[in-house]
């Protein structure tokens, strides 16, 4: 379940050809600006980071893996959980923040 009000983590799928360099890698941190948005029954939520720390390093692939601290399948509240997996639609960078949509491709659940 995706909670709109605690920070939400951005991994992306690494370069490569080998199981060390195959794994996701955190590239951002951020937090949910608004409640998410249904266009053709796929949820697209909006991620702001502040400043310019996104660094997306594999541009062949725009899939992005969200996970927060506590959620998912994680048994302990300290280590972060996969919450949902999508696509990056849109990136903007105005006034030193990073605004990126993603629109998830699976089904999600939302909750405060």
């Amino acid at each position: 379940m995706i909670r709109l009000h605690k920070p939400v983590e951005l991994l992306e799928w690494g370069i490569g050809a080998s199981q060390g360099n195959q794994n996701w890698t955190k590239i951002a941190t951020g937090k949910i600006t608004q409640k998410p948005k249904f266009i053709d029954g796929l949820a697209q939520i909006t991620i702001s980071i502040d400043g310019n720390a996104f660094n997306k390093t594999n541009l062949d692939d725009d899939y992005i893996k969200l996970a927060q601290m506590g959620e998912g399948m994680t048994a302990n509240s300290d280590k972060p959980g996969e919450v949902g997996m999508g696509r990056i639609k849109k990136i903007e960078t105005a006034n030193n923040q990073c605004v990126i949509t993603v629109e998830l491709n699976g089904a999600s659940k939302f909750s405060n």
